[in-house]
């Protein structure tokens, strides 16, 4: 995952007003095509007033504090040049703010049963089509069936050609174009419509349970959704013919997509731990990538094959043993986590959350305890 955009300084705490020394937003990033989405505005103040509400002096005259702004409002529009005390109260409502601590409890109800749901639902497809007959194809078995005539119809159309390659794809490589394609669609739809792909990033202080699971689809740039998309291509296929998934695409579905929630949920938890840059500063900082479900593929592929070499990428002929290599990635993003990288502006969090899944699943071995339990029981209920 990667995070975007810095605030800027100011003093930041729970249920305790927010005066900035200048009349830049106080909560503001950059997104897609110049988009500004909090900033000390009214318009975004009604847009977010449920994470955003004025503190309870100022809610008790509100009425006159808005009825003397929109006064200062009209005589600006007619030239005229309001009284100062009127300016004061309009420039004190626009930004004073009642700052709302993120939620953690609801959050985390919200992850355990959307990961619930997607691994019941994978599951259930799983045992819908090993309860399908099984069909033969006589083609395959007729020891002339692959001997074509010379003709019009040796080659076919394109179509044709890559309607037969896709056929002859195994079920894992066809998952992992499946999510990169997704990958891709949702970041040209961020380009069309940047206001309406801005809600799909994580933002702590809001306290949308939704953005967990949107926040895994969207990517900050062409070489953010790049590097996903190259280690989704690389990773997805070794590790669903592993002992752990065993070719299964429903299961590296289902788990692809419950660790990319699990890990925008520790990305979540982090808001907690101090920031160098000051206190909440992590709640407002949104996040988005499928960096912590790859990385979750990766912890997986790192302990089914220990001894497999991983290259690092732009630097060619080096190679470092998978046990290694994640232990590495292991300690950088802790040190990220706890102590920050300065000019690197990567969820770390969401990335250890990731690997730790990884790591457990393996361990654990979620195939036998978690998948073909659930497997099993709808084949039962199907049955009957």
């Amino acid at each position: 995952m990667l995070q975007k955009g810095f605030l800027p300084a100011c003093r930041l705490s729970a249920h305790t007003p927010i005066r900035p020394q200048s009349t830049r937003p106080i909560c503001a990033w950059l997104l897609p095509q110049q988009t500004r989405w909090l900033h000390s505005s009214k318009s975004t103040l009604n847009r977010h007033r449920q994470s955003l509400q004025p503190l309870s002096d100022a809610q008790r005259d509100r009425k006159r504090w808005f009825s003397q702004g929109r006064r200062s409002s009209d005589q600006r529009a007619q030239g005229q040049e309001p009284a100062p005390e009127d300016d004061a109260y309009h420039h004190y409502h626009q930004n004073v703010y009642f700052i709302q601590q993120p939620r953690y409890l609801r959050p985390f109800i919200f992850t355990v049963v959307l990961s619930g749901s997607i691994y019941l639902l994978c599951a259930y497809l799983k045992a819908k089509k090993e309860l399908e007959p099984v069909r033969v194809n006589f083609e395959s078995l007729n020891p002339f069936g692959n001997v074509r005539v010379q003709g019009r119809d040796s080659g076919g159309t394109p179509w044709d050609v890559l309607s037969r390659a896709w056929r002859d794809t195994d079920p894992v490589t066809k998952t992992s174009c499946g999510l990169i394609s997704t990958f891709g669609a949702v970041h040209l739809a961020g380009m069309a419509a940047p206001g309406l792909m801005s809600r799909f990033w994580h933002v702590p202080v809001l306290n949308n349970n939704y953005t967990l699971f949107t926040s895994t689809f969207v990517h900050s740039g062409g070489a953010h959704l790049l590097f996903n998309s190259l280690g989704c291509w690389m990773f997805l296929k070794p590790v669903g013919y592993s002992p752990t998934f065993q070719g299964d695409a429903n299961h590296v579905l289902a788990f692809f997509l419950s660790a990319g929630v699990i890990s925008a949920y520790a990305d979540h938890l982090s808001s907690l731990l101090p920031s160098r840059a000051g206190p909440l500063q992590k709640a407002f900082i949104p996040t988005g990538g499928a960096s912590g479900a790859v990385l979750a593929m990766f912890s997986v592929f790192c302990l089914s094959y220990p001894n497999a070499g991983v290259g690092l990428l732009f630097i060619p002929f080096v190679s470092i043993p998978a046990s290694n290599m994640l232990a590495l990635v292991l300690g950088f993003d802790a040190y990220g986590m706890l102590r920050g990288i300065p000019g690197l502006n990567w969820a770390h969090a969401a990335h250890l959350g990731g690997m730790l899944l990884g790591m457990s699943y393996t361990y654990l071995d979620g195939n036998k305890r978690v998948w073909r339990p659930l497997v099993d029981f709808w084949k039962r209920r199907l049955q009957q």
